[in-house]
């Protein structure tokens, strides 16, 4: 579960954002800790909550437990929907599982790689597509923020993959704000190719005959065009069931074939 929620101050400035993840603590051998934190952008502040999730603790686990509970930052803390599987009438050892939260805070631009990891981790986990819409739209808020790979690959999967469409589309101009490549390109063909939803068809069909996405092709293929750019703008033309993908197609391979 998730929670994204905006408040915006007097002065109109401040974005404060609020982000939860929960995935679950398993308590039987071998720990494993996976850190969904919260970052505060240089534009506003983010607070979230970490969930040490899918991990089993067995007696260096417990004590590393305790120790998050009796730290001074313990209020913070707390434990939820604990499950008992084993309760050791017999054996003497208990097994079950709990969720532990912790909150944190933390301050960073949109440039700090720790900042991307865990935005991208947020959108690559959540299973609210208010978060993910949300935490797409700060990735890509900012045109001079160079992402990572996993930034990338995040931005990528969601155009993929997410079932929300407000999510893909987000994602995909999010990508088109980052200098052409040829993840861009493939991305792009994708969309076309495969994405049933017809706005997401209009986006990538506009962005590829655009200006900068030419000139980025230019730089990425030379003074040829990748022949998969041609078989899908040609696929397009003559089938999609959007009359608008369909002309605009039509009209980018006869410019194509003009040069």
């Amino acid at each position: 579960q998730a929670l994204f929620a905006e408040n915006e101050e007097p002065s109109g400035r401040q974005r404060v954002v609020k982000l939860q993840l929960q995935p679950r603590w398993r308590a039987v051998p071998v720990y494993a800790a996976a850190v969904v934190a919260f970052a505060m952008l240089s534009v506003g502040v983010i607070s979230g909550y970490i969930l040490f999730a899918h991990g089993n603790v067995a007696n260096n686990g417990s004590r590393e437990v305790l120790s998050e509970l009796s730290s001074k930052n313990a209020g913070n803390a707390a434990i939820s929907d604990v499950r008992f599987v084993s309760t050791g009438e017999k054996s003497g050892e208990v097994d079950f599982s709990f969720n532990l939260i912790r909150r944190y805070e933390m301050k960073g631009s949109l440039d700090d790689e720790h900042v991307q990891k865990i935005l991208a981790f947020a959108l690559a986990n959540s299973d609210n597509p208010g978060v993910r819409l949300r935490t797409v739209g700060v990735l890509g808020s900012s045109a001079s923020v160079k992402p990572d790979k996993q930034i990338v690959d995040a931005l990528v999967k969601a155009v993929k993959t997410d079932d929300n469409a407000g999510v893909r589309r987000e994602a995909l101009l999010s990508l088109m704000r980052f200098p052409f490549d040829n993840t861009t390109k493939d991305v792009l063909l994708f969309v076309l190719q495969h994405d049933k939803n017809p706005g997401m068809r209009v986006a990538a069909v506009n962005f590829l005959s655009g200006k900068e996405s030419n000139e980025g092709m230019r730089a990425v293929e030379g003074k040829g065009i990748d022949p998969r750019i041609l078989d899908v703008l040609k696929e397009s033309s003559s089938s999609d069931q959007n009359r608008y993908v369909r002309l605009k197609a039509a009209d980018m391979l006869k410019q194509f074939k003009e040069l």
